[in-house]
């Protein structure tokens, strides 16, 4: 939630920061904005299968979150041009593993019968929080005049998940560490029927 937060407030002022702060052009500031975005669409199915593989959901949503952090540290930082494109793939790739990570988590740690109110409550929360860290953006623009603070307060939300996702990993190994396992793959076909 706080990851996502972070996230869509970025993409909503991010194409006037390229545009100001970095001196793209209004169609190329949109552009970059979007890679982000584009990216997290692309990797997403391929990251839930890795953690169909691997499970680890905590310590994927901990890298994430860093992974955001530090593009939002790269931004804050005066940057050449192939310094914001990094940036940008690391915030689209972090962002890919938040939703994959919680929205698998919830239906791992949730009965069948109770998961549609469960993932309305998580939806709920998260809109939530992203409706609270865009005027709290907005409002950090308009004060200061420019996009520091509101890029510090966005790293602030990702290191938050960060320490949110270190408890949920204490906790989860407290409960049986449902969250740590792997997804067990049903076989189908001639040879599972023998």
């Amino acid at each position: 939630m706080l990851v996502s937060a972070a996230f869509f407030s970025f993409i909503h002022f991010a194409p006037a920061l390229f545009f100001e702060r970095y001196r793209f052009s209004a169609v190329d500031s949109g552009f970059i904005s979007s890679l982000c975005l584009g990216l997290a669409a692309l990797v997403s199915p391929f990251l839930g299968c890795l953690l169909d593989r691997v499970g680890r959901r905590p310590d994927a949503l901990i890298s994430g979150s860093l992974l955001m952090s530090g593009a939002m540290f790269m931004l804050l930082l005066p940057s050449a041009e192939m310094e914001v494109f990094i940036a940008v793939a690391l915030l689209g790739s972090g962002f890919a593993l938040a939703p994959v990570t919680l929205l698998s988590s919830v239906a791992l740690v949730t009965d069948e019968a109770n998961l549609a109110p469960a993932l309305g409550v998580f939806k709920s929360c998260e809109n939530l929080s992203m409706a609270l860290a865009h005027y709290v953006a907005g409002l950090l623009v308009d004060v200061s005049g420019g996009y520091s603070w509101t890029l510090m307060f966005l790293k602030v939300l990702c290191l938050w998940a960060v320490a949110c996702a270190f408890i949920l990993r204490r906790y989860d190994r407290k409960e049986g560490g449902k969250l740590m396992i792997v997804k067990a793959t049903a076989k189908t076909g001639p040879e599972s029927q023998t």
